[in-house]
């Protein structure tokens, strides 16, 4: 694992689309609203989930899995609806 971190951080052009890629979904990691900060760190709490499950191998039960983000998913949906007139 941290042979590849270390590999895309010497790659400037692999970190490059990876910046891209999570712009183009919208991360934007100087909010400044509170909504845009709890959107941006359940953003990055979806990525960690991702992380440990499928590159560092931690064993999530599906219970635990999508109880995480079904959880995000509330708090996104309740957070567009309060923005609504």
């Amino acid at each position: 694992m941290a042979s590849l971190v270390a590999a895309l951080k010497e790659s400037s052009t692999g970190l490059e689309q990876i910046e891209t890629w999570y712009c183009a979904r919208g991360l934007v990691l100087e909010a400044t609203t509170p909504d845009d900060i709890e959107l941006r760190n359940a953003f990055l709490a979806a990525e960690g989930a991702f992380f440990f499950r499928y590159l560092v191998g931690l064993d999530f039960s599906e219970a635990v899995w999508n109880g995480i983000f079904d959880a995000l998913s509330l708090r996104i949906q309740q957070m567009k609806m309060s923005r609504c007139p």
